[in-house]
C-alpha cells in the first residue's frame, strides 16, 4: 500500500496449496528491482488466485554483476509497503 498504512502480513503456516489452478498465470520479465517487485505484489495482492513466474536470463548465471542501484525516495516507499525496505 502506498498511503502508508501497513500491508497485512500472513502470520503462522502457509496456507495449503489449492488442488485447483490458479485463475491467471502471469510471466514477469525481468529480475530486477521493478520485476522482483511486481512479482512480490501480485502475489500479495491476488494470492492463490494467481500463480507468478519471473523470467531473467541472468539467474543462476555464474558470473558476478557489478552493478550498483540508486532509488529514489518514491520507490523506496513502495519498498517499505510491500515489506522488504526498512
Amino acid at each position: 500500500r502506498l498511503d502508508g498504512a501497513e500491508a497485512p502480513r500472513h502470520h503462522g503456516p502457509m496456507p495449503r496449496p489449492s488442488t485447483s489452478p490458479p485463475a491467471w498465470r502471469i510471466l514477469v520479465a525481468g529480475g530486477g528491482p521493478p520485476g522482483l517487485a511486481l512479482a512480490l505484489s501480485l502475489h500479495e495482492a491476488l494470492g492463490p488466485a494467481v500463480a507468478v513466474t519471473i523470467f531473467d536470463p541472468g539467474f543462476g548465471a555464474e558470473r558476478a554483476d557489478g552493478r550498483a542501484y540508486a532509488l529514489s525516495s518514491g520507490s523506496a516507499r513502495f519498498l517499505a509497503a510491500l515489506g522488504v525496505w526498512a
